[in-house]
């Protein structure tokens, strides 16, 4: 009989105390290789995102942080709007490609809506690499109508399928009235795997038609004509505080121009302009806070990442404390099995051979946990990867890789670490002493 056979037996042997810890060793495989595809699923979706666009224009009162989140990612609301004049100046600029405008404040049932351009769908893509306008139920919104795109996944939450009409409500965080318009879906985007599948997308020409907000747009007229006075220049475009700066009266055919953006996405014609072409809009222009979106989410997994680091710890103590239990259990069964060593070592064994069946037992167990607990860890991601796709456009990554291979070699470390002790302890068992039959 081979030494490995000699191995399983003796695991066999032992039914409840294997299972127990064969189970112990898989519940920590699982939490290890689930947080660990996890988070490379959520760093890679949140990098592919932000390559949308070489910078964002913000507003000066929000931070760079929530002009990304509120743009590209959908979460939060603008701080702030920019000058309409803006939008004009970089649309003129030989090294823009393409310009963005992104008029937010609005939702329907939880869901964000933005008034945009169809650039959008050229600028952005899915994370098959393909443009957002790809695949799309259909047609693209009219510049100009009161008619949307609707992401699959808000699609999904919200009800909406192409001819269903909406109105959209003021605010998103708090919600505090609907307005009058009607919005007719002409079409439903493909599931993209971005954040883009959670938000409705409207002309941004008739988002500054929408009404009912008739006060406050005045009360933004009247700031912008004290502060022109003040300043003892005409009025014109300019910056303006409030989360839903886009209300005006529906008749007002230069609304936009008076109450600005919530920001513009730039693509330039190559990336290699970004860094210059970000320094000289900040030494130019103080109405704007022009960011880079790659390095805002940098900067924010950097904040993020030591807290998955943790988890992983967590999951990595729960695996060691297995590795310990196999090797407390191990060591104490060795006391029981001083006769079965003896008589081993009597038939002509040698003592590393009891030494290798004794690490094979600690090795077979951990292969088995090992092996259990990544079949239950992709599992489990793939039962979350449609709810983590649909809410957060996470796509999950459920196919084994390296990654598996790397956590089942480091198991299997772990596992020849807490076979050594009970080995050398067998080692040392006295064979003729021990021949004769005795109580354990």
């Amino acid at each position: 009989m081979s030494l490995l056979a000699l191995a399983w037996r003796s695991v066999r042997g032992r039914p409840l105390a294997s299972a127990l810890t064969i189970v112990a060793v898989a519940l920590g495989a699982a939490l290890v290789i689930s947080l660990l595809s996890l988070r490379a699923s959520t760093r890679r979706s949140f990098l592919e995102a932000a390559r949308g666009y070489d910078a964002i224009l913000g507003p000066t009162e929000g931070s760079p942080l929530d002009t990304v989140l509120s743009t590209l990612f959908h979460v939060g609301e603008s701080k702030g709007t920019i000058p309409f004049s803006t939008w004009e100046a970089v649309q003129k600029d030989p090294r823009v490609a393409l310009a963005v405008p992104y008029a937010l404040g609005d939702s329907f049932r939880g869901r964000h809506i933005v008034g945009t351009s169809a650039d959008l769908f050229r600028a952005l893509s899915g994370a098959d690499g393909k443009p957002l306008g790809e695949g799309i139920v259909g047609a693209l919104f009219e510049e100009g109508s009161y008619e949307a795109v609707v992401g699959s996944a808000a699609a999904a939450s919200t009800g909406l399928r192409r001819g269903s009409q909406f109105r959209a409500a003021h605010g998103v965080e708090v919600v505090t009235h609907e307005h009058e318009e009607l919005w007719t879906v002409v079409g439903i985007m493909r599931p993209t795997g971005t954040p883009a599948d959670r938000a409705i997308f409207i002309p941004w020409k008739t988002f500054y038609s929408i009404g009912g907000h008739e006060e406050g747009a005045e009360a933004l007229r009247a700031r912008r004509a004290a502060q022109a006075g003040a300043d003892g220049e005409p009025e014109g475009d300019g910056d303006h505080d409030g989360e839903h700066d886009h209300e005006h009266e529906a008749d007002d055919p230069s609304a936009e121009q008076t109450l600005g953006m919530s920001a513009i996405g730039i693509r330039l014609v190559s990336p290699g302009l970004r860094i210059a072409y970000i320094a000289e809009l900040r030494q130019d222009r103080d109405d704007v806070d022009p960011v880079q979106p790659l390095e805002v989410i940098h900067d924010l997994l950097q904040v993020v990442g030591s807290v998955d680091q943790v988890f992983e710890l967590l999951a990595w103590a729960v695996v060691i404390v297995s590795g310990l239990g196999i090797l407390v259990g191990l060591y104490n069964t060795i006391h029981g099995r001083r006769r079965e060593i003896a008589i081993l070592r009597a038939l002509g064994a040698r003592a590393r051979h009891v030494f290798v069946v004794i690490v094979l037992e600690a090795l077979l167990l951990v292969l088995a946990g090992g092996i259990l607990g990544l079949v239950l860890g992709h599992f489990a991601l793939a039962a979350a990867a449609p709810e983590l796709l649909r809410e957060y456009a996470i796509r999950a990554d459920i196919a084994p890789g390296l990654r598996d291979v790397a956590v089942l070699g480091a198991l299997l470390g772990l596992g020849l670490l807490a076979g050594l002790l009970p080995a050398l302890r067998g080692l040392r068992t006295p064979v003729a002493r021990n021949l004769q039959p005795q109580d354990a």
